[in-house]
């Protein structure tokens, strides 16, 4: 169980840079969501969708880990934002690629190197350097890192009848819906003590089950959407 964040993508010979805002919550049995959005984009609100999403998010994925060995895990994703773009922009089918990254110590943080799509869709090798950050203390206004223990809120639903994941991680929550039209649907959000505060919010971004407080295997509609819960 961590929230993640990326420090730098390297596509060699270019130097590193960050141009996103980068979280990634994945969950004791590794489900993951993971969005990418441009941090000059950041944070976004708008329900009417007047930004497209390629132009929004770098990337953003739904899936699930699986580790290969102590140092390499395959991320197996059912939502692509690059191939749902991809698809949209072609008529050509909807195909995800395979991502298998292979992860070592880098100081504090740690490196993951593989190969993917770049930004113009040509497979090359990348070097990424995350970070590990703590689910409860970490907020916008302060970076914090994780701590040892993991006794956080743990939480992983998923769509009944649909493409879509909703993943709480402590006291952050992110969700995707790839909806039946192949409109998306987008939220963050983070819980300030009180109240949720969405840093992210895209399309139907109230279709997630932020406040759902119930037990594994329980149903939830918000919207029109149907929810259940896979993980707590």
């Amino acid at each position: 169980m961590v929230v993640s964040t990326r420090v730098s993508i390297q596509w060699p010979p270019n130097d590193p840079q960050e141009l996103t805002n980068t979280m990634v919550l994945t969950t004791k049995q590794d489900h993951f969501v993971d969005i990418r959005i441009f941090k000059t984009q950041y944070p976004y609100h708008s329900r009417s969708n007047d930004i497209p999403f390629d132009q929004l998010f770098e990337l953003f994925l739904v899936g699930k880990e699986i580790p290969l060995n102590e140092t390499q895990i395959k991320f197996e994703s059912y939502i692509s934002s690059m191939a749902l773009s991809e698809h949209l922009k072609t008529g050509e089918p909807l195909v995800i690629d395979a991502d298998v990254g292979t992860f070592s110590d880098y100081g504090l943080d740690r490196k993951e190197t593989g190969e993917m799509k770049n930004s113009e869709g040509v497979v090359s090798p990348y070097i990424e350097i995350w970070r590990s950050l703590d689910s409860l203390n970490h907020s916008p206004h302060e970076e914090v890192r994780e701590r040892v223990d993991d006794n956080d809120i743990n939480v992983t639903l998923e769509l009944v009848d649909g493409l879509g994941k909703w993943v709480r991680v402590g006291n952050w929550c992110q969700g995707i819906i790839q909806d039946k039209d192949n409109s998306v649907h987008v939220l963050r959000s983070w819980f300030d003590g009180s109240k949720w505060v969405n840093l992210i919010e895209y399309g139907k971004y109230d279709a997630f089950p932020i406040d759902f407080n119930g037990d594994k295997g329980d149903l939830i509609t918000v919207d029109k959407f149907k929810w259940k819960c896979i993980e707590k």
